[in-house]
């Protein structure tokens, strides 16, 4: 998948950053992604909430691991923790 960081401040300075990457279906879109302290945990939590995992957890080599899913009124979001072991 192609997929390119962004990042607005230095490393360990406050600031937003994120990725821009291909859409999967070729429509334009923005996708809003949060950290969260585990992936993992967060799945159980969405599920449970009545969302659905569309994308299961990835890694982003070097970066951390990251899934999307939709919530239960059908819009698509991500969920990220931070994990620079990711493979």
């Amino acid at each position: 998948m192609e997929y390119w960081l962004a990042t607005t401040s230095e490393p360990g300075q406050p600031g937003i950053g994120g990725g821009i990457m291909k859409s999967q279906d070729g429509q334009p879109r923005t996708v809003n992604t949060v950290q969260v302290p585990s992936v993992d945990e967060y799945v159980g939590k969405i599920q449970a909430a009545g969302g659905q995992i569309c994308v299961p957890k990835m890694p982003i080599p070097g970066v951390g691991w990251v899934a999307y899913a939709l919530d239960p009124c059908g819009v698509l979001f991500g969920i990220y923790t931070p994990d620079p072991a990711a493979k």
